[in-house]
């Protein structure tokens, strides 16, 4: 999980309008090396989120699957009476959890926050104000959740 907090107090939608122009901005490599933090504060939040894909996918083109009696989904579909059948709807929803303990998104362990000890100075890292958050795979680069926090105080 990666936490791009804005220097400024009021950065977030800069920072927003900085991924929304730049593609390959949340794709970047970014230094991943270890500091030591005198100070870790970020908020716990939850956020759950649904919609109905089906009309989504049609826009898209999509058309096979919701067609009465299709039969091109039977690879996929064991349909033992022979009973015609299609896709009605498609739901999708993501939630994402984080707490004193780790990350949870969609039910899936990603990612855990371990601390050490520090002695003397160190930076601090105080989620205090507005910032985004996004959960990647290290890998391939894609991009599973992103979101933002817009009252880090009220969680």
């Amino acid at each position: 999980m990666y936490i791009l907090l804005p220097n400024e107090i009021d950065g977030l939608k800069s920072l927003l309008q900085r991924v929304d122009s730049d593609p390959g901005f949340l794709h970047q490599r970014f230094d991943l090396r270890r500091e030591f933090l005198a100070d870790f504060w970020v908020p716990k939040f939850k956020f759950s989120n649904s919609i109905e894909a089906s009309s989504i996918l049609r826009d898209l083109g999509l058309e096979l699957p919701f067609m009465d009696n299709c039969k091109d989904l039977t690879e996929m579909v064991h349909n033992s009476h022979g009973l015609p059948f299609n896709i009605s709807n498609i739901i999708q929803k993501a939630s994402i959890e984080v707490d004193e303990t780790g990350t949870v998104a969609a039910a899936a362990t990603v990612g855990c926050i371990c601390f050490g000890a520090v002695v003397g100075g160190g930076h601090s890292f105080v989620a205090d104000h507005p910032f985004m958050f996004t959960i990647k795979e290290e890998t391939s680069g894609l991009v599973f959740f992103t979101g933002a926090v817009l009252d880090p105080r009220s969680h």
